[in-house]
């Protein structure tokens, strides 16, 4: 069994903006094909296969993401988040699989393994995948094992790999470990037994500055782990709905519609991977629509975003104490997304931010009328 602490690094990092992503239906089957070319009956020509890989590829990077994206038994396809490697595993049932890595629609290398491929991911200049109850991590750049197999009392259900190197393993036990491949050590150890079963997570990650993992549920609701704690903090109900501090108030928020429930969780997963201008864009979606529909609703986020009281608004705790680990900064965002988002109607509330913000946070701002429902 592979130590936590003999881990080394390997090949170049690259900048990561995880999301799930599937092949189409061509894209699959025309790799099918190159990766299996005895089942046809003729041999593919390398050009060949380089054309078809690149038209595949041209589809699958308008998604982007670096998850498994084909769920099928036989088949399974990872891609970078870069887009530039993409990696497909080939189970051939008792013959075991191969592997076939890609950069920018070439082949590059290939890598056989005596059992079939259940999770695959690829990302920070390093390819993971489960094999049974093993775990190997190859380099993506030359297909070499980089270390001995990691072995599991309990199978991988979900293998993640970031830009950083940080490697995150759910089992099916519901425990997750992450790995710094680059320092090396185990970072964190963990369990989500009491929370959910691994068939219910849809999304595993990491926060690239601590690699505290997070998961994000199919029922939509989004669980993040804190180290200094060894606790799991609830972020987004079944509901879909932040789990702001409730609001005392005889005016009852009226029902959101889903889409805009789940810009809410994608806000939460945008602050806990640190991605600035994906924050922004949900924020901004969220201010548009609460201004017109629910000033209530907007005033808590705003509380939270300040951490402090605005009106019977109180702040969330948890992200008042999560910006600051980050480069966003509660005011400006107040500042410069919230207020000019407010209309007529949100007088009242202008009026509180304005009291609550900090007095050297700039000139008194007018927040301009919305010019479209949103």
């Amino acid at each position: 069994m592979t130590s936590e602490t003999d881990l080394a690094p390997e090949c170049k990092r690259q900048r990561a903006t995880p999301s799930d992503i599937s092949a189409s239906a061509e894209a699959s089957q025309a790799l099918e094909e190159s990766l299996a070319p005895e089942q046809t009956g003729k041999q593919i020509a390398p050009t060949v296969l380089c054309v078809m890989a690149e038209e595949s590829f041209a589809n699958l990077k308008q998604l982007g993401g670096a998850r498994a994206g084909d769920s099928s038994v036989d088949r399974i396809w990872a891609s970078d988040s870069e887009g530039t490697w993409e990696i497909w595993a080939q189970n051939t049932g008792s013959t075991g699989a191969t592997l076939r890595a890609l950069r920018s629609g070439q082949v590059i290398w290939e890598h056989v393994v005596q059992d079939n491929v259940q999770t695959l991911a690829v990302d920070g200049g390093f390819v993971a995948f489960s094999a049974g109850s093993e775990l190997q991590i190859l380099s993506v750049g030359a297909g070499r094992l980089l270390l001995p197999p990691f072995v599991f009392v309990s199978t991988p259900a979900l293998v993640e790999l970031s830009v950083e190197g940080y490697l995150a393993v759910l089992t099916q036990d519901s425990s997750i470990k992450v790995w710094d491949l680059n320092s090396p050590a185990c970072k964190v150890t963990t369990s989500l037994k009491h929370h959910c079963e691994p068939g219910e997570v849809e999304l595993l990650s990491v926060k690239p500055k601590t690699a505290e993992p997070f998961v994000r549920l199919k029922d939509r609701q989004l669980l993040c782990f804190h180290e200094g704690l060894k606790q799991w903090f609830q972020l987004v109900g079944p509901d879909g709905k932040a789990a702001l501090p409730p609001v005392v108030s005889d005016q009852r928020s009226p029902p959101q519609p889903v889409e805009l429930m789940r810009v809410e969780g994608d806000l939460l997963v945008a602050l806990c991977l640190g991605d600035v201008e994906d924050f922004e864009t949900a924020l901004d979606t969220l201010a548009r629509y609460y201004a017109k529909n629910d000033a209530q609703r907007l005033r808590g986020w705003c509380a939270s975003l300040l951490g402090r009281a605005v009106g019977s608004s109180q702040a969330w705790d948890w992200l008042a104490a999560e910006l600051p680990r980050t480069s966003l900064e509660g005011a400006r965002l107040v500042r410069e997304v919230i207020l000019p988002a407010l209309s007529a109607r949100t007088d009242d509330l202008r009026s509180d931010l304005e009291a609550a913000l900090p007095r050297d946070s700039g000139a008194k701002i007018v927040g301009a009328a919305l010019q479209e429902e949103y």
